[in-house]
């Protein structure tokens, strides 16, 4: 396990969560202590949702102890806490049963399985653990029983050490994390990387106070900022530029950072993942937050102030239009008879506006290619002997999305403009974005189709 991924401690004990604390710190791991309290089981506003990146948590079985055997109040306990202390993009952790009820003599991992299973039901999507493993802490109490644990000063050196082994056998046991978590923690040195640039050159002058130091820092992540937004004012909130610029220098860094070995035995087998899902965490963006972004795809406005775009009018005209510019002569025959065929497929626009136009807000009318959103029952109509119908067209792979599978169809024959400035813009729906990889390679095939030679033959 990296050192730099943060590890969470929970428990009802100071002196059990004090235990495992030491033993990570030992062994050089960034560990946090949430000591729950039964008086006030409630997390502080103040630290909700601010872990990010935990990989690992011990988590005690038994929070209110005097109740006997663990159970469903326990469970919730933690449950409430974890919801609560980790981000929603954490992602996932494994679970180690710190506890005295962690390998019963009679059950043996029962109660652990049971909290495992509880959490990962309840959890929020981005908060489950992905597996478990259980570490006995009964040879470490007072009592040998259900105690609570020595006091650091009572372990003896053979108990401290024999706990440092057992935290770091069952970390041992996540080989396949272990490569996501080695990649991250690399992330992170990059990110520092960059932050220790823009540090050196403010700290060059020598003699310079802390408060010289500061003012040199923010003239530099202005100017940063003007460099990526022409347009910034010295009032204005310079957030998202430098982050836009701060991003671009992560995103450049990480391309040198030195392959780690992954070695390992592979069948070459299929993991079981629909290959929908796995398109949609490579290409697809269901999250959107703002409009005017590379990729952006918004539904296609019938009518917008100062454009004349096409206004159907009718499901009938558009079903026309869309037979005549994407489905192949073949099919229309079979898609005009499909009675739910309106119903599952969406026109769309995709923002192909050059990416340094983005950055510098220098765009003025922004560039869209048209096209459609395909629900999956309804994409054999766009496809004969498994091709488009020319060209002119291109298409995503299939994509997952909250109940419904589809993928999108462009055509590079329709393109349209629209003003920055336009009113009713914000108005406009948004359902989704491509990622970068994606959505260079169709501005690319749009650029080869746009400027493609030809010659006239008799």
């Amino acid at each position: 396990m990296e050192k730099s991924n943060h590890i969470l401690v929970v428990d009802d004990k100071r002196e059990d969560g004090e235990a495992v604390i030491r033993s990570l710190w030992k062994d050089h791991h960034s560990a946090l202590f949430y000591n729950f309290d039964i008086e006030t089981p409630l997390v502080p506003e103040e630290v909700k949702d601010k872990h990010c990146g935990i990989r690992v948590v011990f988590q005690d079985i038994l929070l209110f102890p005097g109740r006997g055997t663990p159970g469903n109040l326990d469970y919730g306990a933690a449950q409430g806490v974890l919801e609560s202390l980790l981000s929603e993009d954490n992602g996932p952790w494994l679970m180690v049963a710190w506890s005295t009820w962690a390998d019963d003599p009679d059950v043996g991992d029962k109660y652990a399985k049971e909290l495992f299973d509880f959490l990962h039901e309840r959890l929020s999507e981005g908060k489950k653990p992905y597996s478990y493993v259980v570490i006995d802490k009964r040879p470490f109490t007072t009592d040998g029983n259900h105690g609570a644990v020595k006091h650091d000063d009572d372990l003896t050196d053979k108990e401290k050490t024999d706990i440092l082994e057992s935290i770091r056998t069952e970390l041992s046991k996540a080989p396949a994390l272990s490569i996501l978590t080695a990649w991250e923690s690399d992330i992170k040195k990059c990110g520092s990387g960059i932050v220790n640039n823009l540090w050196g050159l403010v700290d060059s002058a020598v003699g310079q106070t802390l408060d010289e130091r500061e003012a040199r820092l923010l003239e530099l992540l202005f100017k940063l900022g003007k460099s990526q937004d022409g347009r910034l004012k010295p009032s204005d909130d310079i957030a998202s530029p430098v982050y836009e610029l701060l991003a671009e220098l992560l995103s450049d860094l990480q391309t040198t950072l030195p392959n780690r070995s992954i070695k390992h035995t592979f069948t070459g087998g299929d993991p079981g993942i629909d290959p929908s899902l796995i398109n949609s965490m490579l290409h697809w963006d269901s999250s959107v937050s703002q409009k005017q972004v590379p990729g952006i795809i918004l539904l296609y406005p019938d009518e917008i102030d100062g454009v004349e775009m096409i206004n159907f009018g009718s499901d009938k005209k558009k079903c026309g239009f869309i037979f005549s510019q994407f489905i192949p002569e073949a099919n229309q025959d079979a898609a005009k008879k499909d009675t739910d065929f309106s119903n599952h497929i969406s026109m769309v626009i995709l923002d192909i506006t050059p990416p340094c136009d983005h950055a510098q807000r220098k765009a003025g009318w922004r560039r869209y290619i048209v096209g459609l959103k395909v629900n999956d029952e309804c994409q054999k109509h766009f496809f004969n002997d498994n091709k488009l119908a020319n060209d002119a067209l291109r298409s995503t792979p299939l994509f997952s999305s909250t109940n419904e599978k589809f993928l999108l169809i462009f055509n590079s024959r329709l393109i349209c403009s629209i003003p920055d400035q336009t009113k009713k813009f914000k108005n406009i729906p948004a359902i989704g974005r491509l990622k970068e990889q994606l959505l260079k390679d169709i501005v690319n095939w749009n650029g080869s189709m746009s400027t493609r030679p030809g010659i006239v033959r008799i």
